[in-house]
């Protein structure tokens, strides 16, 4: 009994000190998780702030330009500053403002370079909105827009930024039978369906040449855009779309424009090709068309490829130019690549082809 005793005596002596840490642990795990659920807090508050900063970004090239008949060159091409800012959970806004060939407008008798870049006294380059809107998000299938954008068409017009696009040259007809800008309201958004998304926006907007202050054409410009994306496998995709423009203009001009896109991605290949039609009807008709089709191969961080194109002004007289295209890309980062391109134009009536070598260097500015 007494052999009995001393044991459990024992065992109390050798538990007691386990039970006082049990209760201290407990106490500092509580501690512990007060201090997390603060620290998350604090996390969340930090993020709401960030999210709602002004995020500035942009873009920026350089090129060295060898061309037949004309000096090479070192050309600063762009400078372009991206404005992001999100108001509130439904409301953003974005800008950007380019600086194309670094530009100096110093006054020379109260003028400085205008749009047509041909620089009077000391002043060349352009300054230039290229975008500014507000836009209200309210589902994935419906959202607004208004202020300036790029009028949403094609393939290359709305996704035009030189680190995202394999040439600094774009093909011939971009923004000749569409215009690149419109300032208005455009209503857009993406449904899926299956294997598929859908997309489309609506414009309504000043008419062409009006951007900015106002606009002369008492109806206005309005258009549209959709794009269907077929989900293929997990490495392949291919969109169809097609875009149209209306405008009435000041002078009394109607101006009327269409355009189909396509783009394969399967694997390591990317298809794509556009093609435009657009008319100027009133006192003199003009009939402008083009059309290009590029492939590009990817190897890693490199990229390989060959374009064809070609734009005419006026359908009656054959086409104006054609113009082929080689082109390498290398990506040292994601958002920094190294370009080589070489271009061979051949005009209307023209049997001797004129020559276009570029080397690039372009940036993101995340």
């Amino acid at each position: 009994m007494r052999v009995l005793q001393s044991r459990l005596w024992l065992m109390l002596a050798i538990i007691s000190p386990w039970t006082v840490n049990a209760e201290s642990i407990s106490s500092r795990l509580e501690n512990m998780e007060d201090s997390i659920i603060l620290q998350e807090e604090a996390i969340h508050d930090i993020r709401d702030k960030m999210d709602y900063e002004l995020d500035v970004s942009g873009y920026a090239d350089l090129e060295y330009i060898v061309e037949s008949h004309a000096v090479s060159r070192f050309r600063l091409h762009h400078l372009s500053l991206f404005f992001q800012k999100k108001l509130s959970e439904d409301w953003h806004f974005f800008s950007e403002v380019e600086f194309e060939d670094a530009p100096k407008h110093d006054l020379t008798n109260g003028t400085v370079a205008g749009n047509d870049e041909v620089a009077i006294g000391d002043a060349y380059g352009k300054l230039f909105v290229e975008s500014m809107n507000f836009t209200y998000k309210i589902k994935p299938w419906l959202n607004a827009r208004a202020g300036r954008t790029h009028t949403p068409t094609g393939i290359w017009a709305i996704n035009g930024h030189p680190p995202f696009v394999s040439t600094q040259e774009r093909p011939l007809h971009i923004r000749k039978i569409i215009p690149q800008l419109i300032d208005g309201l455009n209503v857009f958004g993406t449904m899926p369906l299956n294997n598929m998304y859908a997309s489309y926006d609506l414009f309504i907007a000043n008419g062409d040449g009006n951007t900015g202050h106002g606009d002369n054409n008492q109806p206005k410009a309005y258009g549209a855009r959709g794009n269907s994306q077929l989900m293929l496998t997990s490495k392949a995709s291919l969109d169809l779309g097609g875009s149209y423009y209306h405008d009435l203009r000041g002078d009394g001009i109607r101006r009327e424009g269409v355009a189909a896109h396509a783009k394969l991605r399967l694997i390591n290949l990317d298809v794509q090709g556009e093609a435009a039609y657009g008319r100027d009807s009133g006192a003199s008709s003009i009939n402008r068309s083009g059309l290009y089709v590029q492939g590009m191969w990817h190897m890693g961080v490199s990229a390989a490829g060959y374009r064809w194109d070609q734009f005419d002004e006026n359908r009656a007289d054959g086409v104006d130019k054609a113009a082929n295209t080689f082109f390498f890309n290398y990506r040292f980062t994601p958002n920094l690549v190294l370009k080589a391109e070489y271009h061979s134009y051949k005009g209307k009536g023209v049997t001797e082809i004129t020559t276009k070598t570029l080397f690039s260097i372009a940036a993101y500015l995340d």
